[in-house]
């Protein structure tokens, strides 16, 4: 090897994965890219993950491996492979995952396009379960809502921590963002990579995104530490106390605080009750109960809401006497005379912000004004919100007609903003 540091120092954590390990290790040798070195460092696997590791080490001076004197987890193992990596960049690939040829390629491309100090990128899910790829489609949008962001560097907003999500795979990341803001993992057996993936997205002054598919992950693997159900899952509280913590640290909470807490509770609601094991349902119940009463009202979700029931509080009345609609309309005839009007009703216009989660615009919004988006509609229409459509093609026209049909949409073109007051007050829409 080498002694001139690598440009990226890719850091694979290993521990008794023999079955997928050489499809991962093959796709790290065979990259397109290849002035990396590749830090496998085993947590005292059982299998033949370690012997596997040897094997190719031997054929490729790139790999460093070592073992781990006890096994200590994911974190610990990641944690040590950061003390000795020295490339300019890093990247963590979990090795029941699969990279493409070209992730080191591209994503050093992006990142020395934008001079960015985070990379994020395009990636696939293959569930073991069920044998389905999926993914592939996930794409920032602009803050207008109306066009996709360019890949590439992008603007740094409130909503685009939760946008880049906080698992460190897929990503690139330079050292020097970690180094001198000492990031590193929670040594935790579960969620050991939130308060990590957050903070570096925080912290990194700038930020690019490559569409292009790069990773493909695994999920629903046996023995993956993501299907832990017994009390190792309870350390998610742990990591949620670790990362608002951290929030509150970098003095960057109150910005951030509306979209975090509907990712926690996201993840406990539709990630964790699903996996705990019955014997700890009850417990973990009452644990999530307790973490979600401690919410300011107008950040919890419907899932948050329920689980309070009566007990969730009250929220304060609104000091408007218009309401807050949701508008994302793409330029047609007559659009600004129509957003006039809808202002001098009294109403709030609320656009989409870039990397938004769709549930938290659906919350934040009293009702919604669309084209024809299918998932936009049926979110807000789920959520028992008024939407008022306004087609700009025959098939927007067909799906609104769909819609108006349970009573709860109602169709608008641009062109008939003088009777916009009628139309938004026989939805709900009127002043209160």
């Amino acid at each position: 090897m080498s002694e001139q540091a690598p440009s990226i120092s890719v850091i694979v954590p290993i521990y008794n994965v023999a079955e997928y390990l050489p499809r991962c290790l093959d796709a790290l040798v065979g990259q397109t890219f290849d002035d990396i070195e590749i830090l496998c460092y085993d947590d005292c696997s059982t299998d033949a993950s370690f012997a596997i590791l040897q094997d190719y080490a031997a054929l490729d001076s790139r790999i460093r491996v070592e073992q781990m004197p006890v096994n200590g987890g994911v974190a610990k193992v990641r944690n040590a492979c950061l003390d000795v990596a020295r490339g300019e960049y890093i990247c963590f690939v979990d090795p029941d995952d699969q990279p493409e040829r070209r992730m080191c390629e591209l994503l050093l491309h992006w990142a020395k396009e934008g001079n960015a100090e985070l990379v994020w990128g395009g990636r696939r899910k293959f569930d073991v379960a069920t044998e389905k790829l999926t993914g592939g489609n996930l794409f920032l949008f602009d803050p207008t809502f109306t066009k996709i962001a360019p890949p590439g560097r992008v603007e740094k907003t409130a909503a685009l921590p939760f946008f880049l999500s906080w698992e460190p795979w897929g990503k690139l990341i330079r050292r020097e963002l970690l180094q001198r803001n000492n990031v590193r993992f929670q040594e935790l057996q579960v969620c050991e990579d939130m308060r990590f993936g957050f903070e570096v997205s925080l912290l990194a002054e700038s930020v690019a995104v490559c569409y292009e598919s790069i990773y493909t992950y695994t999920a629903n693997r046996v023995g993956a530490h993501s299907r832990e159900e017994g009390r190792k899952r309870f350390e998610v509280f742990d990591a949620i106390d670790a990362t608002i913590a951290m929030f509150k640290r970098h003095e960057a909470f109150e910005q951030h605080a509306l979209l975090l807490h509907h990712t926690l509770q996201q993840h406990l609601f539709q990630f964790c009750m699903p996996r705990i094991a019955k014997e700890f349902r009850k417990e973990f119940y009452v644990r999530t109960q307790d973490f979600v009463a401690t919410l300011p009202p107008a950040h919890l979700t419907l899932e948050g809401r329920k689980l309070l029931g009566a007990k969730a509080p009250k929220e304060t009345p609104p000091t408007s006497t218009g309401k807050r609609i949701f508008v994302a309309l793409r330029p047609g005839q007559g659009l600004e005379e129509f957003l006039s009007q809808l202002r001098r009703t009294g109403h709030t216009i609320i656009s989409a912000q870039a990397g938004q989660h769709l549930p938290t615009m659906v919350a934040e919004s009293d009702a919604a004004i669309l084209n024809g988006e299918q998932d936009l509609i049926s979110s807000f229409l789920q959520a028992n919100k008024p939407v008022l459509i306004c087609p700009l093609s025959d098939e927007q026209i067909r799906l609104a007609l769909h819609f108006c049909k349970n009573g709860s949409a109602a169709i608008c073109p641009y062109t008939n903003a003088p009777q916009l007051p009628e139309i938004l007050a026989s939805l709900g829409f009127q002043k209160d």
